[in-house]
């Protein structure tokens, strides 16, 4: 228990009997001093130097089970204004402002005694407000599961006590559908989130402030579950109802649009994302400040933008500075900055710089199961590059038994038709063909393209992928006539999709080559090739990865990526 919140506390607000006690400095001191001769408490100190601040008394610690004595050996008319009285502390010491990452260190000295002294069941509007402060703040921290365990405690009494269309029940069901999201529990956040939405529509029309914020909750779950086109007819709304109620600078208006260029991205609208991401993170700079959350969130955005879009290098080179920015103000453990230490991992893949990828992909894998767990969301996204990284420069069967565990994860939390299922089926697919089991690779990966084309259509960057891929697994079982159609369709469509010079586009075109010189069609493969080989060396360098192996006459494949 940090002392400095009692020692704080008005003398007016505490129980008579103790407001001498905390008034004197003697008593108090003397109590203190009782309670750790009798080994009922154990006090901690400073361990900063007296000149920085430290050599000073800051908790006190008490067991458990001596906590549980004395609270039994209280009637409830003393422990009751003994409780209120904590209640009051706990609220007076709230910071007010959970989305500023430099109070959070305050917050997490609160949390552990919100059930005990029961917040949770507090009907006093100021301790609600505080519990909701609460939330929100381990929400941003990450702390998702402690959230998930507190909204569900409070959920039922506060609906109880206030009624389903109370504005704190309604406040509280975000910070709920938040942690359900975050945990991968998508049909409960989809169920919550809908409801809400739903109702408060229906009430108030989807002009006002209230009902666009729930619609918005309702589009973050639709993107979980790969509902795109309806999210982003939610996400174009909701901006566009934003800009004219707010103002194009109001925080809640950038939130609207850094969700719209999320959107924007999973459907394959790779530079409408880009352009949209780095117009908000220049007004979170300006409105914010630079080391805001949410200003850095949307540095993670540009620099994914801009490597989903072939521009490695200047991907590289942002992100690099973001995981510094996100370390110094979020800390190694925070999600963000493991997002983005995860995205640089990726950057330096696609830049060349394989040994470097690998240590960054493998340090973030290992830290992400250690800190949220093998099947959280996030864990399996990493695994998944962490896994196509070692099935090409790492040990294939590691890369086995991860790619099998993302499938597995993914099928089982999102289902078999499921972008991420079918996309990281495809990506196992590789592994069995880089094992030798030509056949179940192919099934794997017509599988996979079947189930792309169902999910996104013909023209999705993923489709094109998955259609890259099985190429090359028809090429290499004998379906040449197969292969060679299926080349020249993709190359058509990357081409008009993503524009000739983006690099899927021209492994499109080295794998036409590859196809055209496997039927013995030598000129038109030769015309592929030199073209392929000239747009590699324009964009990415002589020297690139791709570059070189295009001139080693080594088939290209894609990897799925998991997007956040």
């Amino acid at each position: 228990m940090p002392l400095r919140l009692l020692r704080e506390f008005p003398a007016d607000d505490v129980p008579e009997q103790l407001a001498g006690l905390i008034n004197d400095q003697i008593r108090w001191n003397a109590a203190l001093n009782k309670l750790v001769q009798f080994s009922v408490v154990r006090l901690e100190y400073s361990d900063l130097a007296v000149e920085d601040g430290g050599g000073g008394l800051e908790t006190v610690q008490l067991h458990r089970m001596v906590h549980g004595i004395v609270r039994e050996n209280l009637s409830e008319e003393e422990a009751e204004p003994l409780a209120r009285a904590v209640r009051q502390v706990l609220a007076a010491a709230d910071p007010g402002r959970p989305s500023d990452s430099r109070l959070w260190p305050r917050y997490a000295e609160l949390i552990p005694h919100l059930a005990t002294s029961g917040v949770l069941t507090s009907s006093n509007p100021r301790i609600q407000t505080f519990l909701l402060h609460c939330l929100r703040y381990l929400i941003l921290a990450g702390e998702y599961r402690t959230c998930l365990r507190l909204c569900e405690e409070t959920d039922l009494i506060w609906r109880a006590m206030l009624g389903e269309d109370h504005p704190k029940v309604r406040e509280l069901s975000y910070q709920y559908g938040n942690s359900l999201r975050n945990l991968g529990l998508f049909r409960r956040a989809e169920a919550l989130t809908r409801a809400v939405a739903d109702r408060l529509t229906g009430e108030r029309g989807d002009q006002d402030l209230e009902s666009l914020r729930a619609t918005s909750a309702y589009g973050g779950v639709l993107l979980c579950i790969a509902t795109f086109e309806p999210a982003r007819e939610i996400f174009e709304h909701c901006l566009a109802t934003y800009r004219e109620l707010l103002g194009e600078d109001d925080s809640t208006t950038l939130d609207a649009q850094n969700n719209l260029a999320a959107t924007y991205r999973l459907l394959g609208r790779y530079q409408d994302a880009y352009d949209l991401d780095l117009d908000t993170l220049r007004r979170r700079e300006r409105v914010l400040m630079p080391l805001h959350i949410s200003t850095l969130a949307s540095g993670i955005a540009c620099a994914m933008g801009l490597r989903l879009m072939g521009r490695y290098r200047e991907a590289q080179t942002r992100q690099e500075q973001g995981v510094k920015l996100n370390t110094q103000v979020l800390g190694l453990g925070h999600p963000q900055t493991l997002r983005a230490e995860h995205n640089l991992g990726l950057c330096l893949r696609r830049s060349g710089d394989i040994p470097g990828a690998g240590l960054r992909l493998r340090t973030v894998w290992e830290r992400a199961t250690r800190v949220f767990g093998a099947d959280y969301p996030w864990t399996l996204m990493v695994a998944s590059d962490y896994a196509t990284y070692l099935r090409e420069y790492g040990d294939i069967g590691e890369a086995r038994r991860i790619s099998e565990d993302v499938v597995r994860g993914y099928q089982s939390q999102l289902g078999l038709a499921h972008p991420y299922s079918i996309g990281t089926v495809g990506n196992l697919g590789l592994v069995l063909r880089a094992q030798g089991e030509r056949a179940e690779g192919l099934s794997l990966a017509e599988q996979a393209l079947v189930g792309m084309r169902g999910a996104l259509g013909d023209r999705h960057p993923w489709t094109l992928g998955c259609a890259l891929n099985a190429t090359g697994h028809r090429n290499i079982t004998g379906r040449l006539e197969d292969a060679l159609d299926l080349s020249r369709e993709t190359l058509r469509t990357a081409e008009q999709v993503l524009g000739p010079d983006h690099p899927m586009t021209l492994s499109a075109q080295i794998a036409l080559a590859a196809d055209l010189r496997s039927v013995r069609e030598y000129t038109e493969a030769g015309k592929h090739e030199d073209a392929g080989i000239k747009g590699l060396t324009r964009t990415l360098g002589a020297q690139h990865v791709h570059t070189i192996s295009a001139k080693q006459q080594t088939r290209p494949y894609w990897d799925f990526e998991p997007q956040p």
